[in-house]
């Protein structure tokens, strides 16, 4: 793998290993609740992952990685109460392994 990600403001992201030698930074975690819009209640499940995995990149930034390894996702459909009535909603729970590439 070369060191084009490196420096850069995009991540490696894996839900597995990667082919290179890195450090162990530690855990991340992620988390996302999405409430259904608009007249037929639909939830965005695919911007609720997508920002679940934003989560991750912040709290691997943080700890100084360029990398996440073994990332793994868990959704649950909810309902969300407001103003009276209960709507459809999503979680998004998403985790995995900050490191940094040597």
């Amino acid at each position: 793998m070369s060191d084009a990600g490196k420096g850069t403001t995009s991540l490696i992201k894996s839900t597995g290993d990667i082919p290179e030698p890195y450090e162990v930074l530690g855990l991340v975690y992620g988390y996302r609740l999405r409430r259904a819009e608009g007249c037929a209640n639909q939830v965005a499940i695919i911007d609720a992952f997508k920002e679940a995995a934003s989560t991750l990149d912040e709290s691997a930034r943080a700890m100084g990685g360029d990398a996440i390894i073994h990332i793994d996702f868990l959704q649950r459909d909810t309902s969300s109460a407001s103003c009276g009535s209960s709507k459809p909603a999503s979680e998004v729970y998403a985790w995995g392994t900050a490191v940094r590439r040597k």
